[in-house]
């Protein structure tokens, strides 16, 4: 009797020490309960009511704003639109000081549209916080997989009503990629005016390499996109570049014809260059060859096998570009700092949220 009592003393002390080699999260992972945590937490009240006041008038609250509610490493995510209804310089200044309809959800950008074809009242502000509370249920309930999927499938078959009425909105690390959803990539018609915007994430914004590490019911269509889910709108304060592009036909790529940088040290003054900068104007270069060597390799498998290549597309790099709030803006062409055409001040004379042209609320 007492020899079993020893043994079960020596069981008891051995199942209390922790196990080697028995982690509950994969070695490949070693922030899985911190990335657990991220996704499970909604979007605070202080986030939302950021969007209703602008700050970037003010360095020093501007640069709080930022350190409280966005990704601090300088990294940008990227949003490209086809034929944008922003012909002039003016148009696309607005995009930095009231929230654009380029900018939001499918759920609110449909709003805004039916509104202006004369379809009723629409509260832009009431239909962005309802995208955000319904972000914020599926992260408290680890559904946010389900939005990943819709935004991968896209507007085809029986995924297009939940599309429509998704709150959520894509845009990706790279440039090249946002372009190419700009509508400059051959094999299609050109548009006439094609937009890439960047801005600083929301703390919230959805990384899918992260939930693909963390959910195994969502498994990325398409890798090659390097996408990121917001939810709801961009806020007008995070946009810190507007760039336009030209399709030139042909094979030659793509140029850039302009670029407005916030600058991040005068938050309330955007830098305006005529035609790119190096950084963006390498990955344009970048992701059409690569673009132009997968479509000559699928060829080939077509020419003589008679199949395409189930080999996936070249992934492009996430864009090198870094901005924070306070210090200088590097914008290189050739060896040296590039010179703006024009320095525009801001001109906060617009409501946050513009009320669309056919609603008559006031």
């Amino acid at each position: 009797m007492q020899s079993r009592c020893v043994v079960l003393a020596v069981l008891a002390l051995a199942l209390s020490q922790p196990l080697a080699g028995r982690q509950r999260q994969p070695a490949s992972i070693p922030d899985r309960p911190a990335i657990w945590h991220q996704l499970h937490t909604p979007i605070s009240d202080g986030f939302r009511q950021s969007l209703d006041t602008r700050t970037s008038d003010n360095l020093n609250a501007w640069a709080g704003e930022f350190k409280a509610w966005y990704l601090t490493d300088g990294r940008m995510v990227y949003r490209g639109t086809c034929d944008a209804a922003r012909p002039t310089v003016a148009d696309r200044l607005q995009l930095f000081f009231s929230v654009g309809e380029e900018l939001l959800s499918k759920q609110s950008g449909n709003g805004v549209r039916r509104a202006t074809a004369g379809a009723g009242d629409f509260d832009l502000r009431r239909s962005i916080n309802a995208d955000l509370s319904r972000f914020s249920h599926d992260a408290f309930m680890f559904l946010l997989f389900r939005e990943a999927l819709v935004h991968q499938m896209g507007p085809v078959g029986d995924n297009q009503d939940k599309y429509e009425n998704s709150y959520g909105f894509s845009t990706s690390w790279s440039f090249w990629m946002a372009a190419e959803f700009a509508g400059v990539y051959p094999g299609d018609e050109a548009c006439t005016n094609s937009v890439v915007v960047g801005m600083l994430p929301a703390r919230h914004f959805l990384d899918y390499a992260t939930l693909e590490a963390v959910d195994t019911r969502f498994q990325r269509l398409y890798p090659d996109e390097l996408e990121v889910l917001g939810a709801g709108a961009v806020d007008p304060d995070s946009v810190m570049v507007v760039a336009r592009l030209e399709a030139r036909g042909g094979t030659e790529a793509p140029a850039i014809s302009e670029v407005l940088l916030r600058d991040p040290r005068r938050p309330s003054h955007v830098l305006h260059y005529r035609g790119g900068i190096d950084v963006f104007d390498r990955e344009v270069e970048d992701g059409w060859a690569a673009y132009r060597r997968d479509q000559a390799e699928a060829e080939a498998a077509i020419s003589k096998y008679g199949v395409a290549p189930r080999t996936p597309p070249t992934v492009p790099a996430g864009s090198p570009f870094r901005v924070r709030p306070g210090e200088p803006l590097r914008a290189m062409k050739g060896e040296r700092q590039a010179e703006p055409q024009t320095v525009f001040t801001l001109a906060y004379d617009t409501p946050v949220y513009l009320r669309p042209a056919g609603s008559s609320r006031k």
